[in-house]
């Protein structure tokens, strides 16, 4: 029985050792992609693009959508509007953000940075209405 014990704790302690041994590298990850498979959007390098189904609209203050094309992001967000977020037509035509509504499918072109929450929340730069 002894020797059962001491054989587990033996294979316990390698595995434990391997699970906690520190990786190859020190750099940090730094996410390269961009965010969207398929844009006809033009957006700076240091932004992102996701391609998303409007679920909620709330008055001025966000939209929630589902990703539906992303390299980085699935599921559900919160889109956060400004006085600062500007909207248009795929063509580039300014429209109001009445205009976007439930069920409508939008690119968001934001920094990147994404709040830590549930759902997690970007704040806009400018919202593209298909």
């Amino acid at each position: 029985m002894n020797k059962k014990i001491i054989a587990f704790l033996m294979a316990s302690s390698m595995l434990l050792a391997v699970g906690c041994s520190a990786p190859e590298s020190e750099e940090p990850y730094i996410e390269e992609d961009d965010g969207i498979t398929d844009s006809g959007i033009e957006y700076a390098e240091n932004e992102k693009v996701f391609k998303a189904t409007v679920t909620k609209y709330d008055s001025k203050k966000y939209l929630e959508v589902e990703i539906i094309d992303s390299n980085i992001a699935f599921g559900t967000y919160w889109v956060l509007v400004s006085e600062l977020t500007t909207f248009h037509k795929l063509d580039g035509t300014e429209i109001s953000y009445e205009s976007i509504k439930p069920g409508a499918t939008i690119e968001i072109v934001f920094s990147g940075q994404v709040m830590n929450s549930y759902p997690p929340q970007i704040s806009a730069k400018r919202i593209y209405l298909h």
